[in-house]
This record gives C-alpha cells, structure tokens and sequence, in this order.
C-alpha cells in the first residue's frame, strides 16, 4: 500500500513539474519583454543584450542613445525608432552595432549625427529625408547602408568611415549641399545612384576605385572635374551623365568592357523596362511624380523638387499604419506595472509570494483574473520562476529596499 502511495505521488510531482515547465515555456513564448523608460520603448533580448525599439522623450536639444540600459548592454537601434521626432542632434554611442531601416526617416530638424566605430551594419534609408541634416561624423569603420543619406538636401559635411570598400546605392542621392567629400582610401566600388543629383563641384577618386557604375553621379550639375588616381576596370557609360556641361574636364575616360560586371540593377530611369522579363516594383502606397521611377525599396529615381513633394505625400501615407503598430508595441512594456503585485490585489506582500510559487507549480493559471505575468515577473528576465518569489519575500524582511 506505502510503495502504491509513492508511486502516485511520484507520478502527481512529476506531472506537477512537467506542467509547470510546459506554462512557463509558453509564457515565454508569448511575453516580449518589451519595457520603457522616460526616454525609450526597448527590447530586453535572449542574451540579456538591449534593442531600442521607439523614442519618446522630451528632449530635443540634443539626444545621446546610450550604451547601456539598466545595466544591459544596447546593441541596436530598430526600424523606424525616431520616425518624425523632432530632435535635433543625435549621438549614437559606442557598442551599438547595427541600426534598422529608416531609423531616423523624417526627422526634418535633426542637424547633427555622430555615428560609433562599432556600427557594423545600417538598414535601407536610416537618415531618409532629414532635410535638415547638415553635419555627419562616421568614425572608425562604421557602416553605410543603401539610400542612407537620401534626400538629405542640407547635408554639406560628413565625414565617411576610414575603411569602406565599396560606397552603396543610393547612400548620397539628392544630396544637393554636399560640395565636396573626402572617399576612403581603400575604396572599390561606386555603386549605382551613389552620388545620384548631388551637389558635388570636385571628386577625387582613390587608386583602389575598381568599378563605377549606373548613374553614379549623373545629374550632378555642379560636377566639373573627377580626379583619377588609377587604373579603373569598369565606369557605367552614364556614370557620369548631365555632370557639369557634359563635356567635362578630367573625366575618367575609360572604355566599358563588353560584358559588364556584376552589380546590383536599379531600375531605368526612363521608363524603358521592356528588356527585362522582371516585374516591375511595386510602388509605395501613393502615387509618384510624372516622370519618375520607384525603386523597390520605394525610393524615387526623378527631379529634386518632385522627390521632396513625395516624400511629403509618402510619409503622411505611411504615418497611420506605423502608429498601429507602435501602440501595439508598447502595449506589451512590461513597465505598464507594479511589480511585485502577482495578485493584483494592489499591494505586495506574502500572498504575491505565494501566488507566484502556485503559478511555478502549476495550480495557478496565467489566464487567471487573480494572476498578473508582468507584475509577478519582478527580476524582468522574461520568466517567472521561484526567484521572483525570493525577493519579493526578501523586500518584505527588509533585506532589500526596492523591488526595481
């Protein structure tokens, strides 16, 4: 009868502990540990390693994203973070490795960027129509990204990465205060659009520029002398086209070899697609200027004065949908609280101890009205296990001041 009555308790703890792994397994799984602060909405990830998803503080003046966030290291900065704030100056610090697309898109007052020697990759577009964007500091080896200075009119000094091999789509389009820029001395390759309708008067191109290709610079009217250092394999036939008076001094005058390297192919400027058995982009959700074309990434390839009137019309299109969606973001912060209040009864005491450990052992549901997951989460590691229920006993002897 004694060996009957220890199987089955066996059995019940065993069925006790596999229940409370599968709860605690799917509450993870459901639970972002999305949190916020006075000045960000942020992502606390596996590795216990931060990413800024929104900015919602009040200063403006001048915004320092920080290293370290509760004592967690912050490695990235998430699509659309600053979309339409109003700062005014941004230091990214050192250890943030990457930053999401359009990051800082429509950020019309920004003025000054200082990027990290730790940048390691940049999404499409990070600085997309800062039309007020006037000085940008890269140091070190940071990244560039395709269109990432796009649109940025004002943009007259900056000061590019000390290693870059290859300058991206894009990276410089419309920018039509950018005079002059010093290229990094181990540069490869000039990708299509890079310079596309800037304001550029004078380029000198490193001995290591290999390829330069679509459109590069064309309709830089301001572009008068190109200075070549080396021998360059392969310039795009409209590399250059509608520079200066088109009959420029000291351009390179290299010929283009019949098969032509591998590079990326944005669309035709005029139109004229019927070569290819591709489909044609889709285009964002409003309509573009005549005349113009869309690439892929919803980026307009046309006149200076039609690309800033649909950037207008393209951001107001887009502001609805990204609203929904960062409502739904900080729906879940976690800091929407008061930790320790397993019970939701409004205060903490014993009894949101002992909540937590029936939680752990199974006897309490997550779904309960008289349970709370991000109350009872009191260590925010994104689980809620038997050490939640220690500190909070702890808190209540006294042994520790403060549940944060």
């Amino acid at each position: 009868m004694k060996t009957i009555s220890k199987k089955l308790l066996c059995f019940c703890l065993s069925m006790v502990l596999a229940f409370s792994a599968v709860a605690i397994c799917s509450a993870q799984e459901r639970q972002r540990r999305v949190y916020y602060n006075d000045e960000y909405v942020y992502e606390v990830n596996e590795d216990n390693t931060v990413s800024i998803l929104y900015y919602t503080g009040k200063n403006l003046s001048g915004v320092v994203v920080p290293a370290y966030i509760d004592s967690k290291p912050v490695i990235s900065i998430e699509e659309r973070a600053f979309y339409t704030t109003k700062v005014r100056s941004i230091i990214i610090s050192e250890g943030i490795k990457s930053i999401g697309d359009e990051a800082f898109f429509y950020c019309t007052e920004l003025s000054n960027v200082s990027l990290p020697t730790t940048l390691e990759s940049a999404g499409i577009g990070v600085f997309r129509a800062c039309t007020s964007l006037k000085n940008v500091n890269m140091h070190g080896n940071a990244s560039l990204g395709k269109y990432m200075f796009y649109g940025c009119t004002n943009l007259s000094t900056i000061e590019l990465p000390d290693v870059a091999y290859f300058i991206p789509e894009g990276a410089f389009s419309y920018c039509k205060s950018l005079r002059s820029v010093v290229l990094p001395q181990e540069l490869v390759e000039i990708c299509p659009y890079a310079f596309y309708r800037s304001g550029l008067q004078s380029v000198t191109l490193p001995s290591t520029v290999q390829y330069i290709y679509e459109k590069a610079f064309a309709e830089s009217e301001s572009l008068y002398n190109v200075y070549e250092n080396g021998e360059i394999e392969y310039i795009a036939e409209d590399a250059f086209e509608n520079c200066g008076d088109d009959t420029p001094n000291g351009y390179p005058s290299v010929t283009p070899p019949m098969d032509e390297p591998t590079s990326p192919k944005p669309p035709s400027v005029d139109g004229d697609d019927s070569t290819t058995d591709e489909e044609p982009p889709t285009n964002p959700p409003t309509n573009p200027p005549s005349d113009t074309v869309v690439t892929e990434d919803g980026y307009i390839l046309g006149f200076a004065g039609e690309m800033a009137d649909y950037e207008y019309t393209y951001n107001e299109a887009a502001k609805p949908e990204f609203e929904r969606n960062k409502q739904e973001i900080m729906s879940l912060a976690w800091n929407v609280r008061t930790i320790g209040d397993a019970n939701n009864d409004g205060r903490v005491n014993i009894r949101d101890a002992t909540t937590i450990q029936q939680y752990v052992a199974g006897l309490v549901s997550e779904n309960s009205k008289d349970f709370d997951y991000k109350n009872a989460d009191v260590d925010t590691d994104g689980k809620v296990t038997v050490r939640d229920a220690t500190k909070i006993q702890k808190f209540i002897a006294e042994i520790i001041l403060s549940l944060c």
